[in-house]
Parts: C-alpha cells; sequence; structure tokens
C-alpha cells in the first residue's frame, strides 16, 4: 500500500501535496517523488523506534510516525510552492529544527516560573510545576525524543481563565504547541499572581470559609479568582489591593448598577503596571464583565471577603535548601548527645523536622524526650503534616482513634509520636484539638 493511500484528510502534509499539484505547483512526478520520500523517511524512522532492529511496527505505532513527520512538515512548510524545491528531508529537519527552539523556550519560561511558585495548596496548580511541564521536557530527552514533540501525556488540568484544554482538543493544538500555549499563559497568570503573594494565602483562607471547601482538590483559576477581586477593590479604592468587607459588596453593587460597566472595569485594569499583564488582562475582559454582571444583576456570589468569625492562626513552613538540609543531616548524625539533638531541631521548620526523623535520628527513648519539648500547637502542626486532608470539607479533627488509625505508619518515629498523643493529659488533647481547627498551614516550596 503506498503512503498517499493511507493518508487521512487531517494530515496538513498531503494536503498541502494534493494542493500544490491541484493548482500545478509540482507536477505529478514530483508529486510521486515525494510520496516515495515520505515512505523512506517512515521506514528510516521505523527502524528508530525499533532502535535499529526492525522496521515492523504496530498500527498505532506508524500513525505515531506519521504524526512526526506531519507535524515536522507542518512547522517547515508555510508556502506550498516550496515543494518544488524542496525534499521531505529538508522539512522535516528544518520542522525539528524549529521545535528544538521552542522547546527551549518552554524550558526558559519553566525555569523563570520555578522562581514564583505560589504559597497555595492546589495539587492540580502544583502538579503543572511540579510534574506535567517537567515530564513532557524529559520526554524530548529520550531515545524516542523525535515522536515526542507532537504529543503529550499530561492532562495539563489546571485550567487557565479561558478553560482546559479538555483532551488537548480546546485550543486545536497538540505537542509542543500546546504546552508552548499553556505555559505562556499560564506564566503571566501565575506572574500577576505573584503580585498578590503575600496576601494570597490569606484570601485563600477566606475562599474556603465562604465556600465550605478546601481549595486543595479545586478545578480553581486562582487568576480569575485573584483579578476579580482586585479589580473590585480598585472600583472602591484608589488603590491595587484583595481584601474586601461584607460592607463593600452592597457599595459596589450600588455604585456598578447605573454605570457602564465596560468603562469602569477597563479604568480598573488600567492599575495594572506591567504591560504585558494588563494587555493579558484586556484580553479577557469579558470574562471578568460577566462576572461583575452576574453580581449585580442576579446576586452571584462573586467576591470573597473577609469573615466575621473564624479565623484561623496562619502557619508559614519554609523548607531548607537541599544543601542545608543534607549539611543538618550530618550534624544530627555526628551528635550523641539526645539534648544536643533536640536544642539543634529547635531552629529548624518542622516541615524539615519531619523529613529528618525519617531519617532516623533519634533511637529508643530519644523520641520520648524530643516529643515532651514541643508545645502543643507545634504537635497539632505535625498532626496536620501527617494528616493533610483531615480538615476537608470543614470537618472537625480531633484525637480519635480513626485518627491514630490514620497516622498509623511503620515508620518509628510516627508510633512513638501516636504514642506520645496517647499519653497526654485529657486538658493537653483538647488544646491541640483547639489547635488542628485553628490552623492554616502555609508553605513555601523552596527545596
Amino acid at each position: 500500500m503506498g503512503i498517499n493511500e493511507i493518508a487521512l484528510p487531517h494530515y496538513s502534509l498531503f494536503q498541502t501535496i494534493r494542493m500544490a499539484l491541484d493548482r500545478h505547483f509540482i507536477s505529478d512526478e514530483k508529486a510521486d517523488g515525494l510520496y516515495q520520500e515520505i515512505e523512506e523517511l517512515a521506514l528510516h524512522l521505523a527502524l528508530h523506534y525499533q532502535h535499529q532492529n526492525s522496521s515492523s511496527v504496530s498500527q498505532s505505532q506508524f500513525l505515531r510516525i506519521i504524526d512526526t513527520i506531519n507535524y515536522m512538515f507542518k512547522h517547515s512548510c508555510k508556502d506550498p510552492k516550496a515543494l518544488n524545491n524542496h525534499s521531505i528531508m529538508f522539512f522535516f529537519e528544518e520542522g525539528l529544527h524549529i521545535l528544538k527552539r521552542d522547546t527551549q523556550k518552554i524550558q526558559d519560561i519553566y525555569e523563570a516560573l520555578k522562581t514564583q511558585i505560589l504559597p497555595v495548596q492546589n495539587d492540580r496548580y502544583l502538579s503543572i510545576i511540579h510534574e506535567q511541564i517537567p515530564n513532557f521536557l524529559k520526554t524530548l530527552q529520550e531515545y524516542r525524543a523525535v515522536f515526542n514533540y507532537c504529543y503529550i501525556e499530561g492532562d495539563l488540568d489546571y485550567p487557565l481563565i479561558d478553560g482546559l484544554p479538555l483532551d488537548h482538543d480546546m485550543y486545536g493544538l497538540s505537542g509542543t504547541d500546546l504546552v508552548m500555549y499553556y505555559i505562556r499563559h499560564f506564566a503571566l497568570e501565575n506572574h500577576f499572581c505573584w503580585y498578590f503573594r503575600h496576601d494570597l494565602p490569606e484570601l485563600i483562607h477566606q475562599y474556603e470559609i465562604l465556600k465550605g471547601i478546601s481549595i486543595d482538590y479545586l478545578s480553581i483559576n486562582l487568576f480569575e479568582l485573584v483579578v476579580n477581586q482586585m479589580t473590585a477593590y480598585s472600583l472602591l479604592h484608589p488603590s491595587i489591593g484583595l481584601f474586601l468587607e461584607k460592607t463593600d459588596l452592597d457599595e459596589l453593587k450600588n455604585s456598578l448598577s447605573d454605570k457602564d460597566i465596560t468603562h469602569e472595569i477597563t479604568s480598573a485594569l488600567s492599575h495594572i503596571t506591567d504591560q504585558e499583564v494588563r494587555n493579558y488582562l484586556l484580553c479577557y475582559k469579558e470574562n471578568i464583565l460577566r462576572t461583575f454582571k452576574y453580581f449585580i444583576h442576579e446576586n452571584y456570589e462573586a467576591f470573597i471577603y473577609q469573615p466575621v468569625a473564624s479565623e484561623k492562626t496562619m502557619v508559614y513552613l519554609e523548607p531548607m535548601t537541599v544543601s542545608v538540609f543534607d549539611k543538618a543531616f550530618v550534624d544530627l548524625k555526628a551528635m550523641t548527645k539526645t539534648e544536643q539533638k533536640i536544642q539543634y531541631l529547635s531552629d529548624v521548620s518542622l516541615y524539615d523536622v519531619l523529613d529528618l526523623l525519617e531519617n532516623d535520628i533519634f533511637y529508643g527513648n530519644e523520641y520520648q524526650q524530643f516529643f515532651s519539648t514541643m508545645d502543643l500547637k507545634e504537635a497539632a502542626v505535625i498532626i496536620k503534616l501527617l494528616d493533610p486532608n483531615g480538615d476537608a470539607f470543614h470537618q472537625t479533627q480531633c484525637l480519635s482513634h480513626s485518627l491514630f488509625e490514620e497516622l498509623e505508619s511503620s515508620m518509628e518515629w510516627q508510633r512513638q509520636f501516636i504514642q506520645f498523643l496517647k499519653g497526654l493529659s485529657f486538658a493537653d488533647q483538647v488544646e491541640i484539638e483547639k489547635w488542628l481547627n485553628g490552623l492554616k498551614i502555609v508553605h513555601s516550596f523552596v527545596r
């Protein structure tokens, strides 16, 4: 079966050859030659796919090879007349060069993005930074890297303001093009939120109280949340901010009900001085306008306001860098006196203390000596670190049998910690429960 006979309509490579032939940009002989070159290139790539051991591939592998050839061609051939002057291999190599350049841009954006990780606990957001984007980049370092430019396994399941890729069909893009589009927009949205990084934990805390749900697993767009808050604040104050009072919402609704909302929103967005971010915001002005219209006309709860009660104490945990952590581990292992170790740990973040405990820095009774030096708030923080979803959907946490079962582990230090909790007085257990239900932990992802 000739390669032209299996061509599918969505392959721009074959569409372009057919167009060039129909418009007499190329001859029948040239078209036949191009199809022959595609067959030869496909055979060469099949051998590469099979590590030079065979040219036999499955149907899905064959289609991946054709996808790859088509993807390279699509990026390099912008004029069907060019088919008369160049070979398929020329377009393939030129397309690969363009995609490698785009990949470097993705890498550069990603490296900058890692320096602005927002202090939020949202699995989808963190997965983009720590898993999905780096995993895609890793596939371009593999033996079969050439076949991965047109394909991405990750879901890219953190929503941008214009939505989710939805199985990679929403934007009409695939592979490197999709990742480029996504990370550019993700980075811009993230950069905007970075302006408010110090206020973001408290804003999210207020959101969780008002909505009665944790954002840990929500498909929530933080950019839209922050933009709406900032815009509402700017309409009421001659400055930029996020935090609103309940009375602000009444004032906002009354002041906007008889005004040209479009003009007001545009003016509020002009407070953003970063030109690139402002342009991006203006592209999605309709999204913001829609939110305000719902708020004014349909009583839609669009904004977060300062709750009157249920205030929680924010606990900020910033881990050591890898090198500092490694030094701490070596220092502790070299110590022979329990008191020395405990004193050393008094200056270490609890986030790192847990990691160090997992590396057996204590033995036997040393665990109980260490736990007995902690205050009850610190004990509560450790519980929340071990059971971060214990208060999901505003559940009340208590030192119950089910909690101890949840904390149960094969690790010695956790067994010792459970024994420590069980041995506390009733008054101390009640105090820990108060802290458990009154703390909000904010991580700073440095390491």
